[in-house]
């Protein structure tokens, strides 16, 4: 029997990355908002506010287990909630990520608007938010066995993990910065030519 294949092919993407950035972003934004909820319920035994990013990437293993210690059974619990709810809020928050990125790809190479050398790293760092996911789903793992048993080598591999995630981050932003202040000055240069080029 010979072999059936099949292939997709999406002539006009746009349309359709765009309802993916729609949708992801009332997602992430909708989710976003019930975890704000949960979080105003982590506090310490005084009531004040506890960061669930204090729990995740304390200064040391000494001030996790001192935070954890003033945290009261539902203030665990509602802590729990929040790295719970993270985890359906990563889907929309990565992949609206990603969605902007390809599109923004694809509307690039359609108009051969940058280098080839910016294109390169806009192709590679496309795919940079799964790298984050990745990271923030082991983070918030970490996290939810620390908060049942607290040890030191448990702590610090949150902590490195949680660094690594947002320096991850960092980079996408960061390319992205590079690349909007490059491309304005395209834009002015192209306007507004210097008088040597007059």
């Amino acid at each position: 029997m010979d072999p059936i294949c099949y292939c997709i092919k999406i002539h006009c993407p746009d349309n359709l990355l765009l309802f993916g950035i729609f949708a992801t972003f009332l997602g992430f934004m909708s989710i976003g908002r019930l975890m704000l909820v949960a979080g105003k319920f982590v506090v310490d035994e005084n009531g004040n506010r506890i960061s669930v990013m204090r729990l995740e990437v304390p200064k040391n293993v000494e001030a996790f287990t001192t935070t954890l210690s003033k945290m009261t059974e539902k203030s665990k619990y509602a802590a729990r909630l929040n790295l719970n709810l993270d985890f359906l809020f990563m889907p929309f928050l990565y992949m609206c990520m990603y969605f902007i990125a390809t599109y923004v790809q694809l509307r690039f190479e359609y108009n051969h608007a940058i280098t080839d050398a910016w294109m390169t790293g806009l192709i590679v760092i496309r795919f940079l938010p799964f790298l984050t996911w990745l990271l923030d789903i082991a983070e918030n793992l970490f996290t939810l066995m620390a908060l049942k048993k607290p040890g030191k080598a448990l702590v610090n591999l949150m902590r490195f993990v949680s660094v690594l995630k947002w320096l991850t981050g960092a980079v996408f932003v960061g390319y992205w910065l590079l690349l909007g202040i490059w491309f304005l000055f395209i834009l002015l240069h192209f306007h507004f030519p210097t008088c040597s080029s007059l």
